[in-house]
Order: structure tokens, then C-alpha cells, then sequence
């Protein structure tokens, strides 16, 4: 019994930290395109390949979005299923861990895609961004943006992982404790 109380407690606290990332991960993404919105609307034809580095991340960002989207109601799942407050049983057993699943990939997704973008952003000339708005003339990259998200992706993975984890123990000293309740029941049956 101590041991599934300690393994629930432990739920109960990455309960909380794992929401903690998935609100995070949301409000990166609705911000992420932030830092480069003066990087829009170009439309002299030596800034092509900055429009098109834009686009790209545009399309990055409405992929974010949508997946962090998922992940509030991934939120709104863990509290139906009162994740927080009881072990899960097999039906929300199953769905949590696929939430979580879920989760993973999206993590994955962004680390890949930002370390592709980061790529295509090096690489971009951005030399006559200063005709189309003159307080662009010294242009200097930003890759803040991308080292939050690589943070905020990686301890996600990390939570992710840990409250998977919580909930697997949990769940199985639970049915390891039911079972030997059951166990002594029919014994002193007999």
C-alpha cells in the first residue's frame, strides 16, 4: 500500500508538471512567429528567399499550433479522467497513453523541423531587406525563439516520459494490490 501511495503521489506531481509543459509548448507556439513578423509581406525580387523562409515557417507554425492545440485537450482529457486524482484505470490507462504518445511526437516534430529552419535561416540573404524597410538595413538572425523551443520540446519529452512512467507504475501496483486483496479474499474462503 505505501509503495502505491507514493507511486500516486508521484502521478499526481507530474500530473501537474506535464500540464505546466503543454501549456507551454501552446503559448510557444502561438508566439513563435513573433520575433520575425518583419520578415512578411517582401516583395522586391532579390527578397525571394527570404519570403520563401518565411512561408516555410508560417507553415511550421500553423503545424504547431494545430498540434498544440491537441495538447490542450489532451488537458482537458487528464482532468475527465481525473488523472490527478485517482489511478487510472484501463480505459484512461490506454487514452493517457496516447495522449502521451501524441505528445512525443510533437516534440519530436518541432526539435527536427526548428533544426531545419535554423539551417535555411543561416542560409538566407538577407542583404536587401533594407529596400523594402530601411530599419532592416543591419539585420542581425535570431535564434532566441528556436533555443526556447528546443527547451521547452526537450523538458516536454522529459515530463512526457516521467508522467508516462507514473502512471504505468501506478497502475500496476494497483493491480498488484488488487490482486492479492483478491487472492486473500478467496483464500479465506476456502
Amino acid at each position: 500500500m505505501n509503495m502505491l501511495r507514493k507511486s500516486f503521489k508521484f502521478q499526481k506531481v507530474m500530473f501537474y508538471i506535464y500540464m505546466i509543459f503543454l501549456i507551454a509548448c501552446f503559448i510557444f507556439a502561438i508566439s513563435f512567429m513573433t520575433q520575425y513578423s518583419n520578415l512578411f509581406g517582401l516583395e522586391l525580387p532579390m527578397n525571394d528567399g527570404v519570403t520563401a523562409f518565411h512561408s516555410s515557417m508560417q507553415k511550421f507554425d500553423r503545424n504547431i499550433i494545430f498540434f498544440s492545440l491537441a495538447s490542450i485537450v489532451s488537458i482537458i482529457f487528464m482532468f475527465a479522467l481525473e488523472v490527478h486524482k485517482k489511478v487510472v484505470d484501463k480505459f484512461a490507462f490506454v487514452i493517457m497513453s496516447l495522449l502521451i504518445l501524441w505528445e512525443l511526437f510533437i516534440c519530436v516534430y518541432g526539435i527536427i523541423n526548428m533544426a531545419n529552419l535554423m539551417t535555411s535561416y543561416k542560409g538566407v540573404d538577407f542583404q536587401y531587406l533594407y529596400l523594402e524597410d530601411p530599419a532592416l538595413e543591419n539585420y542581425q538572425l535570431k535564434f532566441e525563439t528556436f533555443y526556447i523551443g528546443y527547451i521547452i520540446y526537450i523538458l516536454t519529452i522529459i515530463s512526457s516520459v516521467l508522467f508516462l512512467i507514473s502512471i504505468v507504475l501506478s497502475h500496476i501496483l494497483y493491480l498488484k494490490q488488487n490482486k492479492n486483496n483478491h487472492d486473500e479474499i478467496v483464500s479465506s474462503l476456502s
